[in-house]
């Protein structure tokens, strides 16, 4: 009976520790996503800050470039994207934490709008607003 009862609190510690570790991996991967987003923001950052500004002429309209970093599983995607209902042009940056199988782990993604004048000004990057996480 006692052998039966340790064997029993033995696997539901196992099980317990198991689930820890797996929604301690899942933390690790949106939190590593959003720096990868954060990267890709600082990217645009320092384009629009360049002499004369590079972010326009880097980046085309409605086109996703993806910037590996490290591994090929660690990504950010920057897109420039216009509405084409209401005409409203916003920066997407978007980062991506895959498995090796190349399912999506992790993502976040921020969203900066441009002002009235379609040029990304520093005030713009501080309205930046997150998407919901993966």
């Amino acid at each position: 009976m006692l052998s039966l009862l340790l064997l029993v609190l033995g696997l539901t510690l196992l099980t317990s520790s198991q689930r820890d570790l797996y929604f301690q991996q899942q933390q690790q991967a949106r939190d590593k996503a959003e720096l990868l987003a954060q990267s890709g923001l600082e990217y645009c950052h320092y384009l629009v800050n360049q002499t004369p500004p590079a972010l326009d002429s880097t980046l085309t309209l409605n086109t996703v470039y993806t910037y590996t970093v490290q591994s090929p599983t660690d990504t950010y995607q920057i897109e420039r994207r216009m509405d084409p209902t209401t005409g409203m042009l916003a920066l997407v940056v978007e980062g991506l934490v895959k498995k090796a199988s190349g399912e999506v782990q992790a993502r976040r993604t921020i969203v900066v709008p441009y002002g009235p004048d379609y040029v990304l000004t520093e005030a713009d990057f501080a309205t930046q607003s997150f998407s919901k996480e993966l």
